[in-house]
């Protein structure tokens, strides 16, 4: 991702506008397992603990946001189990 943003910021200074004001927003499918996940895993996906760390990867590169889409993971309908998801990731959370 950071190598994509640098693109899409020299295409903006190409272009003549200034890459600074750009803002990157992360769209994350997200797949919560208990145990986590091989060096071959997708961008959030595995534990929390990994999730954790692609969030603050994101945040190291210049995301301004994350944003997670749960609808399409286990119990991706279940507004309590991911209220109580982001509660647990909450407390893991420095950036």
């Amino acid at each position: 991702m950071a190598d994509m943003f640098a693109a899409i910021k020299q295409m903006a200074k190409e272009a003549g506008r200034d890459p600074s004001t750009l803002g990157m927003v992360i769209h994350g499918f997200v797949e919560i397992t208990e145990k986590p996940l091989g060096n071959d895993r997708a961008l959030f996906t595995g534990s929390l603990e990994q999730i954790s760390d692609d969030v603050r990867s994101c945040a190291k590169i210049g995301a301004s946001e994350v944003f997670f889409d749960p609808a399409f993971g286990p119990d991706g309908q279940s507004l309590d189990h991911w209220l109580s998801l982001l509660e647990r990731l909450k407390g893991m959370m420095t950036v």
